[in-house]
């Protein structure tokens, strides 16, 4: 797919996931890959489908398995296969996926967590994009884009740099992109007991499993600003609709209360006035 497509696609499934993050929990797809975006006849925007094993995601204080290890290999993340997926697992697929469209390398048919740099795949990518996709798709999860909008960032800039569309970004844009470091990816050996994601124990001995560094209740990475738009919740305190239009219907309520006792009076004063007296026998 020519990068400028695959760059507008992956931007739409971002914004998806940045309104996944902000639900209370948030959501976790659990399960991105090119079968599951679907680009609108209509809209030609792309729409992420089959939410068949998502879950939300409730971090915990231990490095208990929360899941099972579901997920397409190839596409899943180190952290999935032990049950572990969180919102940025679904940053890893997705860039997966973006990997598969802009290099026609399938990840499913060959070993999972190996992705070599994209331009000795496609040497006219943009040095640009290979450094998003080396961060992206790092093993260990703390070391890749911590937050859906902070990858959306980073390919709308490149967007804009390199195909001249702003995707809705100021014309300053330009200027702000700064690639990011590239993470190695490299394949380690670990023990890892038992078939896993289809591959048999001997099978997974070559990939790499990496530990997290540090617990997942030691950061708040899903508390992005709202400078670059996307879907957000309302903001604490603020008082909402349904708030105002309760106090607008009590006041009116109170307000056709007091006009009938105003009324009621009136109309008692003017049916005194109008009385003729009886008259009075001698």
């Amino acid at each position: 797919m020519k990068e400028e497509d695959a760059l507008k696609y992956a931007g739409e499934v971002l914004d998806i996931l940045d309104y996944l993050e902000q639900q209370k929990p948030p959501i976790v797809h659990r399960d991105i890959k090119p079968a599951n975006i679907i680009i609108g006849a209509k809209d030609q925007r792309a729409h992420l489908v089959d939410f068949g094993i998502a879950r939300a995601y409730t971090p915990s204080r231990t490095r208990r398995k929360q899941t099972t290890a579901l997920g397409t290999p190839g596409y899943a993340p180190p952290e999935q296969y032990q049950g572990n997926a969180e919102p940025r697992s679904d940053l890893y697929a997705l860039a997966a996926t973006l990997y598969h469209l802009l290099t026609n390398r399938d990840p499913t048919e060959n070993p999972p967590f190996h992705f070599p740099p994209a331009h000795t795949v496609n040497p006219r990518l943009s040095p640009a994009i290979e450094a998003v996709l080396a961060r992206a798709l790092a093993l260990d999860i703390n070391q890749r884009y911590q937050t859906a909008l902070e990858m959306k960032r980073d390919l709308d800039a490149i967007a804009f740099r390199e195909f001249d569309t702003s995707g809705g970004l100021s014309a300053d844009m330009g200027n702000i992109y700064t690639p990011p470091a590239p993470h190695p990816i490299n394949i380690k050996r670990i023990p890892v007991s038992g078939p896993v994601g289809g591959y048999s124990s001997r099978q997974m001995q070559q990939f790499y499993q990496p530990p997290l560094s540090q617990p997942v209740t030691n950061r708040s990475p899903y508390q992005p600003t709202n400078m670059y738009g996307g879907y957000r919740q309302p903001p604490a305190g603020k008082p909402s609709l349904a708030t105002n239009m309760g106090f607008v219907f009590f006041l009116f309520v109170l307000f056709i209360f007091l006009l009938g006792i105003v009324g009621y009076f009136l109309l008692g004063y003017i049916h005194g006035i109008g009385a003729v007296p009886s008259a009075i026998p001698v």
